[in-house]
């Protein structure tokens, strides 16, 4: 029975470990009490693994010196914006605006985003110069409602406004010559 307890005891303290068992003495009746600051070893045997060492910890590297980006020069945009597009909604429902780039060499669009007006809305904007293509749907974007491409330079101010059944455009310092050049579909500032 001695032996036993002993057994118990060292498996439990060895973590689960069974050792090979051991034919009993008169000494094996000595029970052994696990230490409180850690886990008892086993005494050495031939058949005993010895401990693995404790590894040493890792060197402290030595901090490298850090890169310093240099901070980017400030740069005004609103000197490049010379020029200003008024987009107003007059009429009782919303409206979709989608802005593009196109490349006057390329003729390829590339999308600026879009803008939805509600009723009696407007929205003014700096632009730089370039050419623009104005698409205009309703805000389901299922009803067109024509689209203008035009070329704008330094100084230019551009109105385009929604009204019952059209959209009208203007340009600042510019008279039309006659009332089809008030509207998109057939005004000479829209290019075709």
């Amino acid at each position: 029975m001695g032996a036993g307890i002993v057994l118990a005891a060292l498996t439990a303290a060895c973590g689960g470990a069974t050792l090979p068992p051991a034919s009993p003495s008169p000494s094996d009746t000595a029970v052994i009490a696990p230490s409180p600051t850690a886990n008892p070893t086993p005494s050495a045997s031939p058949a005993s693994p010895s401990p693995a060492p404790t590894p040493s910890p890792a060197p402290i590297a030595s901090p490298r010196p850090s890169v310093r980006a240099k901070p980017l020069p400030s740069v005004d945009i609103a000197k490049f914006l010379t020029a200003r597009i008024k987009l107003l909604d007059l009429t009782e429902a919303d409206l979709r605006v989608a802005v593009s780039y196109v490349d006057p060499d390329s003729g390829q669009a590339i999308s600026l985003g879009t803008y939805d007006l509600g009723p009696l809305e407007q929205l003014s904007n700096g632009i730089a110069e370039g050419r623009y293509r104005f698409a205009f749907s309703s805000s389901s974007g299922n009803a067109t409602k024509g689209t203008c491409t035009i070329d704008v330079k330094v100084g230019d101010a551009y109105t385009f406004a929604a009204v019952t059944g059209a959209i009208a455009v203007t340009r600042a310092k510019s008279t039309p010559k006659s009332t089809r050049d008030l509207f998109v579909a057939t005004s000479s500032l829209c290019r075709k």
